[in-house]
């Protein structure tokens, strides 16, 4: 199913702009979840409109290398490049009035505040539980 269509009415997006955490880029780019090949088709085809910040990147690096994904420097450096060309680097200029309970997570909903209305694609709880507050500033969570 395309965020398009999980998308709801109330935030108006034709198309929508989504913020990608690193657990959902990680089944993205390193296991291909088949849970996320409508998500990658979005994006791909610029049917949904991707944004990330430096820091979102630098969290995004240092998993990749990480011992458990056995991924050598060319595929980091591939999966990191590939990232950046479907994407829109800002920079975060103001924090959401919303906190999250894990401070590393906050990158998520200060951009996505930035760009709103926005979707945040996540699978962390620590962002999910935080669902009904954010949609109130115009950021659907969206999780599967």
């Amino acid at each position: 199913m395309s965020v398009l269509d999980l998308c709801p009415k109330i935030l108006g997006m034709s198309t929508p702009h989504l913020i990608i955490d690193t657990n959902v880029l990680l089944d993205l780019f390193v296991f291909t979840d088949p849970r996320v090949t409508a998500l990658h088709d979005d994006i791909t085809s610029k049917r949904s409109l991707v944004f990330f910040c430096r820091e979102m990147l630098d969290e995004f690096r240092d998993v990749l290398g990480r011992a458990q994904f056995n991924l050598s420097d060319e595929d980091q450096n591939n999966i990191l490049r590939y990232w950046q060309e479907l994407g829109t680097q800002l920079t975060i200029k103001h924090s959401a009035p919303v906190r999250c309970s894990d401070p590393d997570d906050q990158i998520f909903i200060d951009l996505a505040f930035q760009v709103r209305p926005a979707v945040l694609y996540s699978k962390d709880l620590a962002l999910i539980d935080l669902r009904s507050n954010l949609l109130d500033l115009e950021i659907e969570v969206l999780t599967y």
